[in-house]
C-alpha cells in the first residue's frame, strides 16, 4: 500500500465513524424537536377524534396545545378555522386561515377553507374567487365545488351554479349539499323563466279590433272636444 493513501482512508473511517455515532446518539436538540413534532401530532389527531364526535371546545383545547407545541402546524391551523368558522367565531378563523397562508401559500385547503368563511360571513364575491383558486390547484376537492355552487347562487349566477353542483356530484354523487344547491338552481331557473314569460305576455301588443276601437273613441273624443 502506497503512503500516501493512509491518511485518507483513516479520514474516511473517521467521517465514517463520526456519521454511525450520529445515528446512534442524535443530538438532544434533535430528540427534543422530534419528540415535540410527535406531540403536536397526537394532540391534533386527538383534536380531530374530539371534533368528530361534536366536542369542538374540547378540540381546540387540543389543537392549541399541538399550536403550542408546533406554532407553524399548517394543517392544524385550518382545522382550527374551521371548528373557529362552525362556532361563527369569524375573526379568529380569518387569523387562523391568514396565517396558514403564509406558511403554504396556494393550498387548496386554505383556500377551501377561505371560501367557507366567507359564504359564512355574506362575502360571496371573495368565497367564489378563493373556490376558484382551489380548484385551481385542486380539481378533485368536492367541499370547494360545493362552495363555489354556494357562492354562485347567492350572486344569482345560477347556470355556474348548476355547473359547479354537477362536478361535485360527480365526484360525490352522494353529496347533500350539492344536490340542495343544484335543486335550488333548477328552481331558480324555472321561476326566472316563468316570471319572464308572464312579463313578455303583459307586454304583448293589443288584438287588432282593440287597438281599432281605442283609435275610434280617440278620434270621436277630439270631434267632440272641437265643437
Amino acid at each position: 500500500m502506497m503512503k500516501g493513501t493512509v491518511p485518507y482512508t483513516h479520514y474516511l473511517i473517521l467521517i465514517f465513524m463520526l456519521f454511525s455515532l450520529c445515528l446512534i446518539f442524535p443530538p438532544a436538540f434533535s430528540a427534543e424537536l422530534k419528540g415535540k413534532v410527535v406531540d403536536a401530532v397526537s394532540y391534533y389527531n386527538q383534536a380531530v377524534d374530539a371534533a368528530s364526535n361534536s366536542s369542538p371546545d374540547e378540540a381546540l383545547v387540543l389543537i392549541d396545545k399541538s399550536l403550542a407545541l408546533n406554532p407553524d402546524f399548517h394543517l392544524a391551523l385550518v382545522t382550527k378555522a374551521g371548528i373557529l368558522i362552525d362556532a361563527g367565531r369569524y375573526v379568529e378563523a380569518e387569523t387562523c386561515l391568514n396565517k396558514a397562508d403564509s406558511i403554504k401559500p396556494a393550498d387548496p385547503y386554505v383556500n377551501s377553507s377561505k371560501a367557507s368563511l366567507y359564504v359564512n360571513t355574506v362575502r360571496y364575491r371573495e368565497s367564489l374567487e378563493s373556490a376558484e383558486k382551489a380548484l385551481g390547484e385542486d380539481p378533485s376537492l368536492v367541499e370547494a365545488w360545493v362552495l363555489k355552487g354556494t357562492a354562485c347562487g347567492a350572486l344569482g349566477e345560477y347556470e355556474e351554479e348548476i355547473n359547479a353542483s354537477s362536478q361535485a356530484l360527480t365526484l360525490d354523487p352522494r353529496n347533500t349539499k350539492a344536490r340542495s344547491n343544484y335543486e335550488y338552481a333548477r328552481q331558480a331557473i324555472n321561476q326566472n323563466q316563468s316570471i319572464n314569460r308572464q312579463e313578455n305576455a303583459q307586454k304583448s301588443p293589443l288584438p287588432g279590433f282593440v287597438a281599432l276601437g281605442a283609435c275610434f273613441f280617440s278620434v270621436c273624443f277630439y270631434r267632440v272636444s272641437r265643437r
